[in-house]
Formats: structure tokens, sequence, C-alpha cells
């Protein structure tokens, strides 16, 4: 199957498509195609059960499976390392942050707590 990667935090990325099929299917390994090289060094192998990277040692009996010729394959995309490393490296965090603002602290219920800085709804903790 060739299908879309995960959905980011941030709303970027996929559609979750390729985790659907896992959650339906249990085929455990997924290879990001735009990471194969001809080399296959780095090719983006990505392990649902264990959410991890991983090397697939048979990644070229599966690629010929279906028929892909990895011998003139370059990189295009970043893996999910990669891009994780990208994203952590490279963030805002004057997104996040009230960095240089003048701010008045303010308390009342449906304010304070953790859940309402992620999705806007109340979780106060001081109930």
């Amino acid at each position: 199957m060739v299908l879309c990667g995960r959905k980011l935090w941030d709303g970027n990325g996929g559609n979750n498509h390729a985790i659907e099929y896992y959650n339906e299917t249990h085929y455990p390994l997924a290879v990001k195609l735009g990471t194969i090289t001809s080399d296959l060094e780095g090719a983006g192998v990505f392990s649902y059960p264990g959410d991890e990277s991983v090397t697939n040692p048979l990644l070229v009996d599966h690629l010929a499976f279906f028929g892909i010729d990895f011998s003139f394959l370059q990189k295009t995309k970043m893996t999910t390392v990669e891009k994780e490393l990208d994203e952590n490296t490279n963030f805002d965090w004057n997104r996040i942050q009230e960095s240089e603002q003048e701010v008045e602290p303010f308390y009342a219920p449906g304010y304070t707590g953790l859940t309402n800085l992620v999705t806007g709804e109340s979780a106060s903790l001081a109930n």
C-alpha cells in the first residue's frame, strides 16, 4: 500500500492513513518512499508496534516484491528521526510563550490548568 503518513501535532504532515492501515491490518513496518536511496543507507523504515525507526535487513526483498527498483532513487524527504530533530531544533518557542509581552496574571474557573493550554477547554487544577 502507498499511504500518507502521520498528522503531526501542529496539523501538518499527512492524514494518518498509514497508521489507520496499521491499526486495521497490524502490518508492523512502513517505509517512507522519499527516504530511499540507491545504497539504501538511512531509508526511513518505521515500526508501528515499537513506535520507532528501525533497520530492515530484508528491505531489498520487500522493495522487489512491490516492483520498486531502488538503484536510481534519490532522497527527497526527511526520515522520521530527521524530521523530529529538525522540529526540536527549529521550534519557535515564542509560539507558546508570552516572551517580551506584558501580561497580567489571571485566575478564574476555566482558565487554570494544563488541558486548556492545549484544547482551550476548562480543566482547573484548583477545583
